[in-house]
């Protein structure tokens, strides 16, 4: 194998590439990146078997062939490389040598044969995503996603696609996210697919500019193309919770408030907040809402009032306040609507107006209040 490429270009390559790259591995081929070089063309691959991704870049002076080489070490020398034309080769032994305008490197490669294959995806349907609609979707749901591996349904993202919109939802069992998008997907049948949040993570940087991306989906893989990447995942093979039937259609007392005004005053009265309970306190009366909170331990307290439209019953409510912090941040409209039933009931926030061809709703469950608030 041999090309020659600019050292820019494949630098970026092998960064993204060493992102799915695991440190350690109980199969060492793991920690390398396959090198293959096809009719002028550099595919750069790795995968920790869940997660794969696969490029190709144009190269010059090229001699077909392939090569297994640890990421790190690549990675490493390529970085600190001078700008310009690097030269990559290998020899039957797959003893890797690069040569750029400061010197001369050896690296002992590896056979590709040990190296586990791209995964094929047959009978799988795609539709277009433009990646401004996609970067949005992990966006705002993806902070609702569970870490407890023992749930692992909802260590994921579900999508959920029929002919004429795509859902997706993710919760951890103390709030919720679902944020539905109007769209002509095509497909011939309904698809309900739970994605890793690892990999959603993964590609968000990859998501620029307003180009459309191809998402094709099968039984057990995804495959997200953007530009000339590929990025692929097994999905997670369980069944997801009926979410609907947690989303409280009775919510009667609805309050609409500035997000500004509402974030920058849970910041300021969480700091006093008990650190194991993080409970925060909401006084909500006639326009008005008093946020507050206390930690006995400390001796601390923190109490703010701010502004709303209100002219329900007076309701006490008490929430962790770094959840709810979390969800005022995905809110982008400059006012946003919780609508809350009683002291025990999940509360619901959305923004006051919905974005075109969006309903985005977040339910957070309340937490029992306790003398310290």
């Amino acid at each position: 194998m041999k090309f020659s490429i600019e050292r820019e270009i494949i630098h970026k390559e092998l960064q993204r590439a060493n992102r799915v790259v695991p440190v350690r591995s109980t199969l060492p081929i793991l920690t390398c990146v396959l090198l293959s070089v096809e009719n002028s063309k550099l595919r750069v691959l790795a995968t920790d078997i869940e997660v794969t991704i696969s490029s190709e870049v144009d190269v010059t002076d090229s001699e077909n062939g392939t090569v297994a080489i640890q990421s790190k070490l690549l990675n490493d020398l390529i970085g600190v490389l001078p700008q310009g034309e690097l030269t990559i080769s290998s020899d039957d032994k797959n003893f890797v040598t690069i040569k750029s305008s400061s010197g001369s490197y050896s690296i002992a490669g590896k056979s590709s044969e040990d190296f586990p294959a791209v995964p094929t995806l047959e009978n799988g349907e795609s539709i277009n995503i433009d990646n401004e609609t996609m970067h949005r979707i992990i966006d705002k749901t993806s902070f609702a996603v569970s870490a407890d591996m023992l749930r692992p349904a909802l260590t994921g993202v579900l999508f959920e696609f029929n002919d004429e919109n795509l859902t997706t939802v993710a919760t951890d069992g103390h709030r919720l996210a679902k944020l539905t998008i109007n769209k002509n997907t095509g497909i011939k049948e309904d698809k309900r697919i739970i994605i890793p949040k690892k990999f959603l993570s993964l590609i968000l940087n990859a998501l620029s500019g307003n180009e459309e991306n191809s998402f094709t989906a099968t039984e057990n893989h995804v495959m997200i193309t953007i530009g000339s990447t590929k990025f692929y995942t097994r999905i997670i093979d369980e069944k997801y919770p009926d979410y609907n039937s947690v989303i409280p259609s009775e919510n009667d007392k609805e309050l609409n408030v500035k997000v500004e005004d509402f974030l920058a005053s849970a910041v300021r009265v969480s700091i006093f907040a008990n650190k194991t309970t993080q409970q925060i306190k909401l006084t909500v009366s006639n326009n008005n809402i008093k946020i507050s909170s206390a930690d006995p331990e400390s001796g601390g307290s923190g109490a703010e009032d701010i502004d709303c439209k209100y002219g329900g019953e007076d309701i006490e409510i008490g929430f962790n306040s770094e959840y709810l912090k979390d969800i005022l941040r995905q809110i982008d409209t400059e006012e946003l609507i919780m609508s809350l039933k009683a002291p025990i009931s999940a509360g619901l926030v959305y923004p006051a107006e919905q974005a075109e061809n969006e309903d985005y709703t977040i339910l957070l469950m309340p937490i029992r209040l306790t003398e310290e608030a």
